[in-house]
């Protein structure tokens, strides 16, 4: 048996060229990384704004990043999804029932333009990698689908004073419409338990 499989692996790779192979499968995988790194030219554009507005310089290694951590750009809605925004306000409002005044909203649907001007403002100050690490660059955010929300606070230590709201949070968000997208430190993004995403 053993040799009629040995004469049936030979006549199959007699006349392949195992170099070729190599190459060519190289070549395609190249392929997919430049299809993955093309952007539409709105996402392209936005993100270019932050050279021209901000003087920064955003290499293909902080899309590739994007790439990465998100999985694909965002089409920008143009505004905030309603029934998202019933759900969210329920949601905060019975976290406050329990636990006090918290707050509310931190930030909700956010423009390709918006994001430029979030994005910008503090990478000037702080550095392209170091926000990177908890704001997308413009074409990535959730918040341009109008369906995520930051809650409460966007400081880790308010939430790690907190590890009761933040449990209740990642308990209760499902039954509202809701994922934590962050629950984790992701390959690029930290743990955001106040990033939530509507999912219904």
């Amino acid at each position: 048996m053993d040799s009629l499989v040995n004469k049936i692996v030979s006549y199959l790779t007699s006349g392949i060229n195992l170099d070729v192979v190599t190459i060519d499968s190289k070549n395609k995988k190249e392929e997919k990384s430049e299809e993955k790194s093309k952007l539409p030219s709105k996402v392209q554009s936005a993100i270019n704004k932050l050279k021209t507005v901000y003087g920064l310089d955003i290499t293909q290694k902080h899309i590739d990043k994007e790439l990465e951590q998100e999985g694909s750009w965002r089409e920008d809605a143009g505004g905030v999804n309603q029934e998202a925004q019933t759900s969210i306000t329920k949601l905060i409002k019975d976290c406050n029932s329990k636990f006090g005044n918290l707050g509310g909203i931190v930030s909700g649907y956010r423009s390709y333009d918006k994001q430029v001007e979030n994005f910008g403002s503090k990478a000037v100050k702080r550095g392209i990698d170091d926000v990177q690490a908890s704001n997308t660059l413009p074409g990535f955010s959730e918040h341009h689908t109008g369906n995520a929300f930051d809650i409460f606070s966007t400081e880790e230590s308010w939430w790690n004073n907190k590890p009761d709201v933040k449990k209740w949070v990642a308990d209760n968000a499902s039954k509202y419409g809701f994922r934590i997208t962050y629950k984790t430190q992701g390959t690029l993004r930290v743990a955001e338990p106040w990033h939530l995403y509507y999912t219904k």
